[in-house]
């Protein structure tokens, strides 16, 4: 079994968090696993994305060829766009809806995409779109957006077990475990009614 992730977002989100989080819960279960993140000017919210490897054994390389993905998730719909060539055509999209929207679409220099756009895009590939919480609104804490979308691909993927990812996501920030907690099971609620999916084969 392996799962191929592509991780795509903008600064604050949360992206290189959930990378680290998934990671070490799919080491403690015994699987082989690693990541490669990017980013530019991550603090303005600019693109961040990350390369999640995780199979036995994951790859030699960390990175992920175009088309290979099994799953990309995008916690902004214009990283979605951006990052689409890498999902699989068996693949399956999990994207946010009603996230931060980025600088530039705020300052009218570009134009932000719209739900729609995204799935003309995407064709008839699956797609699994997750709702902001109002949780997260409330708490102003942009971050726990990728504890949201964590929980979304535990349900969604069902690769790694829940229990690990939540303890790993325990252990990565204790001052804020409980809301992270929170955050991550709104997620995993909205996408728990379509949680089929079960990885990619070895390739």
């Amino acid at each position: 079994m392996k799962l191929d992730l592509l991780v795509c977002g903008v600064g604050g989100q949360g992206v290189v968090t959930f990378s680290k989080i998934l990671v070490k819960a799919a080491l403690s279960e015994g699987f082989d696993a690693h990541y490669l993140t990017a980013s530019a000017a991550s603090q303005l919210e600019g693109q961040v994305s990350a390369h999640i490897r995780i199979g036995t054994p994951a790859g030699p390389s960390p990175k992920i060829r175009r088309g290979q993905a099994d799953a990309v998730v995008a916690m902004d719909r214009l990283e979605a766009i951006n990052y689409s060539h890498y999902l699989s055509q068996a693949g399956v999209l999990i994207a946010l809806d009603g996230g931060l929207i980025p600088l530039i679409a705020r300052t009218g220099s570009g134009r932000y995409p719209s739900r729609e756009d995204v799935e003309k895009i995407y064709g008839q590939k699956r797609m699994v779109w997750v709702q902001m919480p109002e949780m997260v609104r409330k708490s102003g804490v942009m971050g726990l957006v990728g504890a949201v979308m964590l929980g979304a691909t535990s349900a969604v993927t069902s690769v790694v077990d829940r229990d690990h990812m939540v303890k790993a996501l325990r252990e990565e920030k204790p001052s804020m475990a409980d809301l992270e907690t929170d955050a991550f099971f709104e997620g995993y609620s909205m996408a728990s009614g379509d949680h089929s999916f079960r990885g990619g084969e070895d390739r």
